[in-house]
């Protein structure tokens, strides 16, 4: 009889032993699943942070030295613009600092425009007011009243046209 009960006693905990050993099994199981489905989460939001700061990058890389070049185009057409009023009064021909009729050099808004448009595109805020800067300093030079105040606006041009160098200096070796 002891036999029966200590055989009875043993399958009950035999069963017991599976059902906990299922259980164990099952809760195992699911964690396995989700710290898998927690990982594969985590890769994914770093695979899409990898994606969109390569955008970013990438869209910076095209677009400051871009913008770079279209600020030295416009500074271009400021000092070649002052350079032939000056060589004009240098010959001794009249010279007329101010743009008749608040009128502009058509390569200097053709410029202006470009700039603008590029400098939109960039994230970087110490950068944007530099251009903000660089733009202003670019209007003065056609409304100068003499030879004097063309050149100190052409060293404003000159010297906010160095900054830019300075900070897109600064910015692109972060991108590449």
């Amino acid at each position: 009889m002891w036999t029966a009960i200590v055989a009875a006693f043993a399958a009950v905990i035999g069963f017991l032993g599976v059902v906990v050993g299922a259980l164990v099994t099952g809760f195992v199981t699911l964690r396995q699943t989700e710290l898998a489905s927690q990982r594969e989460r985590e890769a994914q939001q770093i695979a899409r942070e990898q994606a969109r700061k390569d955008a970013h990058d990438a869209f910076q890389q095209e677009n400051i030295p871009a913008l770079q070049e279209a600020a030295e185009d416009l500074r271009q057409v400021v000092v070649r613009d002052v350079g032939r009023k000056l060589a004009a009064a240098d010959e001794g021909k009249p010279v007329t600092y101010v743009s008749p009729l608040g009128l502009v050099d058509e390569g200097w808004l053709q410029a202006h425009a470009r700039v603008e448009k590029l400098a939109a595109r960039i994230f970087d805020p110490d950068l944007k007011a530099l251009i903000g800067e660089f733009l202003d300093a670019t209007i003065p030079v056609f409304s100068t009243l003499n030879e004097d105040q063309a050149l100190e606006a052409i060293d404003a041009v000159r010297t906010w046209g160095r900054e830019i160098n300075a900070r897109v200096g600064v910015l692109l070796p972060d991108l590449f």
